[in-house]
């Protein structure tokens, strides 16, 4: 199998001024640790060779070695977003079947703490696509790739604010210690190609995140908020795989040959 062309030096330019702030970047790298670890179990779980397992095992202990490190220092800047506080309840009880899933339209039974920590953590994800929107679109060649991309941060501000209704409507507080932002340089620290990889590759990280609130959210109302915003991020996600393939940026992944021949 060929190794990944992926990236070089090429891509980073080391003199270049920082793009983002230090807040910034180390929520970032919470995220990607995230990720990260995600990734290394599942490739656990899958893979069948003992030394695939063995390099993710091992990519998963640097993995959670890194998102401690990371969240260690972010409780010591006092920049860490914990999950707003909920008050225990007294007594444990059984739910009512037709309450507790609720309905589009009518009265809405209170939010689960699942359901909470997954809203919060898809807005967390989305302040962080929306910074990352605007740093690339300062450093964009072109008008029509700058628009384009700051069409993409609006969108992502419609999603936390859908997101936050649900939360405000409880009187739970959305509101979040974001002074991370994007700095104004101009000068690219990294190539377009890395910048629009990351860019698709936070979107693929918010439709997972999609699916998993999706998937533990009983509320119909919650869930059919995840499926139209993971259609909408989908549709943006094609134009951004299309500029990328317009530019030569997007590599062939490794695929099932195409048959030679080809059966009428």
């Amino acid at each position: 199998m060929p190794i990944p062309l992926g990236f070089g030096d090429e891509d980073v330019d080391a003199e270049a001024p920082k793009l983002f702030s230090d807040s910034f970047y180390l929520l970032y790298l919470k995220h990607i640790s995230n990720v990260l670890l995600l990734s290394a179990t599942t490739g656990v779980d899958v893979a069948a060779r003992s030394d695939v397992r063995s390099f993710f095992r091992s990519l998963l202990l640097k993995a959670e070695k890194l998102n401690q490190t990371i969240t260690d220092l972010l409780l010591e800047k006092q920049t860490f977003i914990e999950l707003p506080p909920i008050p225990i309840a007294d007594a444990s009880d059984m739910n009512d079947t037709e309450l507790f899933l609720g309905s589009y339209f009518d009265e809405k039974r209170p939010l689960t703490v699942i359901e909470i920590s997954h809203i919060v953590s898809s807005i967390q994800t989305n302040l962080i696509a929306k910074d990352l929107i605007l740093g690339v679109a300062q450093i964009a060649p072109s008008q029509n790739i700058q628009a384009f991309l700051l069409k993409g941060r609006e969108l992502v501000q419609q999603h936390i604010e859908s997101l936050s209704q649900p939360l405000m409507v409880e009187n739970i507080p959305v509101t979040m210690k974001w002074d991370y932002g994007v700095e104004k340089s101009s000068v690219p620290p990294f190539s377009e190609k890395l910048m629009m990889f990351r860019l698709a590759a936070m979107i693929t990280e918010n439709v997972r995140g999609y699916g998993l609130a999706m998937s533990t959210s009983p509320r119909l109302d919650l869930a059919l908020n995840y499926t139209n915003f993971t259609t909408e991020i989908l549709e943006y996600a094609k134009e951004v795989s299309r500029i990328s393939i317009e530019q030569g940026w997007l590599e062939d992944p490794p695929h099932i040959p195409f048959p030679k021949i080809h059966l009428e």
